[in-house]
């Protein structure tokens, strides 16, 4: 049995993936906020813009176990960038 015949592509493309509009947020933005935004929309990442909109940098729910729980560091007083 091949991968196409159960359902698998041997390449997956972005939008096969990506949610639809992009959920995004503003690198000033506490990070409590961006976990909110994650949670509201499902997502296990978020993509961090800066003021013009341009994309900067991504925050995954690792990050926010690694850098701010497992540090004991207040979500609201850290920023997304």
């Amino acid at each position: 049995m091949t991968m196409a015949e159960i359902g698998i592509r041997a390449r997956m493309l972005v939008k096969d993936i990506m949610t639809s509009p992009v959920i995004t947020i503003d690198e000033d933005e506490p990070v409590n906020k961006a976990a909110q935004l994650m949670d509201q929309h499902n997502l296990g990442c978020i993509i961090v813009t800066s003021k013009q909109g341009k994309p900067l940098g991504i925050i995954t729910e690792r990050d926010l176990v690694a850098r701010v729980l497992a540090k004991n560091t207040l979500p609201r007083k850290l920023t997304a960038k």
